[in-house]
């Protein structure tokens, strides 16, 4: 005869299938990174942590915008992504205005425009010299010390 089991039984994390434990900790880790170097002076050690803890939590919630693209199908899915991919563009380009500096407004301009230029280059995949014309737009750019 079996002993009954008189423990209770221990909670476990909740089982989500398509949420791996690494993409609900990644923005968790970040969060606390940010936290933890908050008015400390920026250094190259702390300028690399902090850049891979944003890539890491960018990835993370890539990864939970797919995740709810396939579970709503498409065409709704499509936009899941589209919409989540600009609201990272948009807090990137807010996070430099905010930053401030001369540069900051034509910063902000430049990557729309950049944004645009891409986004065009895309839609018409029969004309390549949009894409040159692109990257020797970028290079130009680069090149120029003031607007």
């Amino acid at each position: 005869m079996a002993k009954p089991n008189h423990h209770a039984p221990r909670a476990a994390w909740p089982s989500i299938p398509s949420l791996p434990l690494w993409s609900l900790a990644v923005p968790l880790l970040a969060v606390l990174t940010l936290a933890w170097s908050w008015g400390r002076p920026l250094g190259l050690a702390l300028g690399i942590l902090l850049t891979a803890a944003l890539f890491a939590a960018v990835v993370a919630a890539i990864h939970h915008a797919e995740v709810v693209a396939h579970r709503v199908g498409e065409p709704y899915g499509t936009l899941v992504l589209a919409v989540a991919v600009t609201i990272i563009e948009v807090a990137l380009i807010v996070a430099l205005m905010l930053a401030g500096g001369k540069g900051a407004n034509a910063l902000a301009r430049d990557t729309v425009f950049a944004r645009n230029l891409s986004a065009r280059s895309r839609r018409n995949h029969r004309h390549e010299a949009e894409n040159v014309k692109f990257v020797l737009l970028f290079f130009e750019g680069l090149g120029r010390k003031s607007q």
